[in-house]
């Protein structure tokens, strides 16, 4: 999928190795050279494995499953990043239905969002849905959206409440699908609960920090139109006595749609109440706005001397931008 993989993958391989002997994809090794090499770790003893898989262009996702012949699938969304390697929208959507495609071949079971419209037409029995409707197989709502945010599953007509270790209500389908999984393995709820419970994120993905001048909502492992837009609106909400600041880097891989993209997102910007935001990255710097809540940099190199120059102190800061952008390097002087 375009967004929470890593996190979708991790939250699954909690839940199932409280039964099963599994093996995960570690870090992001999720592409031609990753996903065999993850393969060769699989042993006569591996019950389960889970291989996260990515795609630049057309066609990489079919390779994948030609590798790792999936017998069970789950696409977490599809938005509109890395979009220079497909060329169109359509050609990233059966890109990411390959996945569907090759499971489906193998007659297994495939896992998505009713919450999407992508794959409503899709006419195979061996599904299960997840998703805020009732329509779905499993379905919850959030329950407070603070720090850290609370959910409810229903599960066999009980609501079972989850207090989590996420920021950001955004990742409320990522632990619905690490849930849905966990059911049709026959996880017993209680067991998922706790290993959703106990789930803390790291490596810059919806992961919270605290130095001593700051807080950071730290969410800089990747970035793209879709992920960026939920991640501010979730900031927005969260409730604090602090002043927010807004350090986004750019948005990478969106091709001939990246300007008109880097420029929607300030014009966004624009109308919101923050009364700081830092830029950084050549497209950001090339947008136009006459707004002084504004500041741009070229590069993280940058931003990092005028802050080192110039501290933040007593905020509440989203670090939110692509990996290329390196963001985390600043959080040494925030």
């Amino acid at each position: 999928g375009t967004n929470g993989k890593t996190t979708t993958k991790e939250l699954v391989a909690a839940i199932l190795s409280s039964n099963y002997n599994v093996l995960a994809t570690k870090g992001n090794l999720n592409n031609h050279i990753g996903v065999p090499l993850m393969l060769l770790q699989i042993t006569d003893e591996t019950e389960i494995a889970i291989i996260e898989m990515g795609a630049n262009k057309r066609g990489d996702i079919k390779e994948l499953c030609d590798i790792a012949n999936p017998t069970l699938g789950l696409i977490t969304n599809i938005g509109t990043a890395h979009i220079e390697g497909f060329g169109s929208a359509e050609s990233l959507f059966l890109t990411k239905k390959e996945l569907f495609d090759a499971v489906i071949q193998n007659k297994g079971t495939i896992f998505y969002s009713c919450n999407q419209n992508n794959f409503e037409n899709i006419e195979y029995k061996n599904t299960i849905t997840y998703g805020s409707s009732k329509d779905c197989t499993i379905f919850g709502n959030v329950l407070q959206n603070g720090f850290f945010f609370h959910m409810n599953i229903n599960y066999n007509d009980a609501n079972i409440a989850i207090k989590t270790n996420l920021v950001g209500n955004y990742n409320f389908e990522n632990v619905l699908a690490a849930f849905s999984i966990g059911h049709f393995f026959n996880i017993p709820p209680e067991k998922a609960i706790d290993a959703i419970s106990n789930y803390y994120p790291d490596n810059n993905r919806s992961q919270f920090l605290e130095t001593p001048h700051n807080q950071i909502i730290a969410d800089a492992y990747n970035a793209n139109p879709s992920s960026m837009k939920v991640a501010i609106s979730n900031f927005a909400l969260l409730s604090t006595t602090k002043q927010k600041v807004l350090i986004l880097g750019d948005m990478l891989e969106l091709g001939k749609i990246s300007k008109a993209e880097h420029q929607n997102l300030i014009n966004e910007l624009e109308k919101s109440d923050f009364e700081t935001i830092f830029l950084v990255g050549n497209s950001f710097f090339s947008t136009k706005t006459n707004k002084i809540q504004f500041q741009k940099f070229k590069t993280t190199t940058e931003l990092k001397t005028h802050l080192s120059a110039n501290p933040l102190k007593n905020k509440l800061i989203l670090l939110k931008g692509s990996r290329g952008i390196a963001l985390e390097k600043i959080i040494e002087v925030l």
